[in-house]
């Protein structure tokens, strides 16, 4: 009897080193396993990764047809493999949806095949194919708990000047919107305007966003001075360069709450620090690699215009669907001709178109959202919530290009 009580310690110590292996030094993991359902049987190709404290899975889930979907969720599920434990699945009319049921019983999104494409149900819902409301109507009506929150949840807004902005803004989102002497800083619950400039700057190219800081070159002072303003808390200050700086002049990018910018016609390479309100020429200019930040010859950020790597996107994507191509927790998205698609993790071949509009612009991704523009309206889109109003300003229609930019806290 001490035996067989000695063998089940050990093997509950056992299990219970090997959760805690999994659990604190795991970052990355593939598992192939089948799930059964009463109608069908499905192949869950599952990848586990964790990046920059963010656990992502994604999985490529295929059924005796042949048919094959893509899926990811965000969340930590203790780094468990096998978390697909039942799918449910909706086929009629042309319409094939999934919805992928986790361990935790919950069912966080829903991935279709419509007209021979991977859709959400969002474009679904622009298409105004009403099919799909049958197979959420079968979701909530089940024993497991969906997290879905497809609604219209753009009622009440609030008006200042010629701006309005919808009052369920998430309480961490802060937007920065320039209007040519000023710029609106927006939250949830205030609009606040800053004026900067004298004179109207209607292309707006010498701003960038850099954490909780609004940067903006002074074209009143011939470019030598920069107002920052605060994003987050709202004020403005300004810096004063002991050099002269022209006009041609362009931001290579942000690395560890500092800007880099290239002035052209002086052949030197500047960096800003918005906490210590200093700038500083360089001696040996700098390049962020998408790794670490490098030594660069001047002539090469003057010739070819080099900005700074936020993330690498391996050649194979790029050689498949183009340059242009946004990453943000473990999925990568890009834009052609105003849809928008999602590929997720390493499924290269499966794209998800996620939604379309005929003049969107400024397409931006930040911890899992998406941003744009479309018309005189800047839109949110996340796979749980769908498309999400959030500001309105007639001056988009007219001039949009590095207009609008978001920090969150």
């Amino acid at each position: 009897m001490k035996k067989i009580f000695k063998t089940l310690v050990a093997i509950l110590l056992f299990l219970l080193i090997y959760q805690l292996i999994v659990t604190f030094f795991i970052n990355k993991r593939d598992y192939n396993y089948s799930v059964k359902t009463d109608n069908n049987e499905f192949i869950v190709k599952e990848k586990y990764e964790r990046k920059k404290h963010v656990n992502m899975y994604s999985f490529l889930i295929t059924d005796r047809q042949n048919n094959n979907f893509v899926y990811s969720y965000k969340g930590d599920l203790n780094r468990q493999s096998k978390v697909v434990k039942d799918i449910i699945s909706y086929n009629n009319n042309g319409l094939y949806c999934i919805a992928p049921v986790l361990k935790n019983d919950s069912i966080e999104s829903i991935v279709c095949k419509y007209d021979k494409k991977l859709v959400t149900y969002n474009y679904l819902k622009q298409i105004g194919n009403k099919e799909v409301d049958n197979f959420i109507n079968n979701l909530t009506s089940s024993k497991y708990k969906v997290n879905l929150e497809y609604k219209n949840i753009n009622d009440a807004k609030t008006v200042y000047q010629n701006i309005s902005y919808y009052n369920d803004i998430d309480a961490n989102l802060y937007f920065t919107i320039w209007n040519y002497k000023s710029v609106y800083l927006i939250n949830n619950n205030n609009v606040v305007e800053e004026f900067l400039l004298d004179n109207d700057l209607y292309e707006n190219k010498y701003s960038i966003v850099c954490g909780e800081h609004f940067i903006i070159a002074n074209p009143d002072d011939k470019y030598d001075s920069f107002y920052v303003v605060n994003i987050k808390e709202t004020g403005q200050d300004k810096i004063e360069s002991e050099e002269d700086i022209s006009s041609n002049i362009y931001y290579n990018g942000v690395y560890k709450g500092k800007v880099y910018l290239t002035d052209i016609t002086n052949k030197k390479q500047y960096v800003i620090n918005p906490n210590k309100e200093t700038i500083e020429g360089l001696e040996k200019p700098k390049y962020y690699n998408g790794k670490k930040l490098v030594d660069i010859d001047i002539s090469e950020l003057i010739v070819e215009k080099k900005y700074f790597i936020n993330d690498l996107i391996p050649d194979e994507l790029i050689k498949k669907y183009g340059n242009n191509i946004l990453y943000t927790e473990g999925n990568y998205y890009y834009q052609d001709k105003g849809n928008v698609y999602k590929i997720v993790g390493d499924n290269y071949d499966y794209k998800i178109l996620l939604f379309s509009f005929d003049n969107l612009q400024e397409l931006k991704a930040l911890n899992g959202n998406l941003y744009f523009i479309n018309h005189d309206t800047v839109y949110m889109y996340n796979d749980k919530i769908g498309i999400k109003r959030l500001i309105e300003d007639r001056e988009l229609i007219y001039n949009y290009k590095n207009i609008f930019d978001v920090y969150e806290k």
